[in-house]
């Protein structure tokens, strides 16, 4: 087993992660960011901040796979009723209101498409 400190960010709260060909890419929930740890030796991170202040991103899932590769990350913005997408390697956060409270994020590969539970309704939302 390894763990690897997150450096420039102390009670960061990670919290959800997603695995891509690139590395591992994960929400930290206190930081408002969406990170990367390559798979390399040494590892590098990468940092992405999340346009909506305090939205605390919470779950997280690659999907849009082509090719079986994975080509965006759907992200909870638990605070913001919003879901984040960026593209797998990086790039800016477009964000969509939902309904309420986005927590949990998975990818269908029946559809190719991201489902999420909104935790404060009684509803799973959809990407169209």
């Amino acid at each position: 087993m390894s763990e690897y400190l997150i450096p420039k960010h102390s009670n960061s709260k990670p919290f959800a992660t997603a695995c891509a060909p690139d590395g591992v890419y994960f929400t930290l929930n206190n930081a408002n960011q969406v990170a990367r740890i390559t798979y390399a030796k040494p590892p590098t991170f990468t940092w992405w901040t999340v346009p909506t202040p305090a939205t605390a991103p919470m779950g997280l899932a690659a999907c849009d796979y082509a090719n079986g590769v994975p080509a965006l990350l759907y992200i909870a913005e638990s605070n913001a009723n919003k879901i984040g997408v960026m593209a797998v390697g990086g790039g800016s956060i477009s964000e969509f209101l939902t309904g309420s409270l986005p927590n949990k994020v998975t990818c269908s590969m029946a559809d190719n498409r991201a489902y999420w539970s909104e935790r404060g309704d009684d509803f799973i939302g959809a990407m169209q």
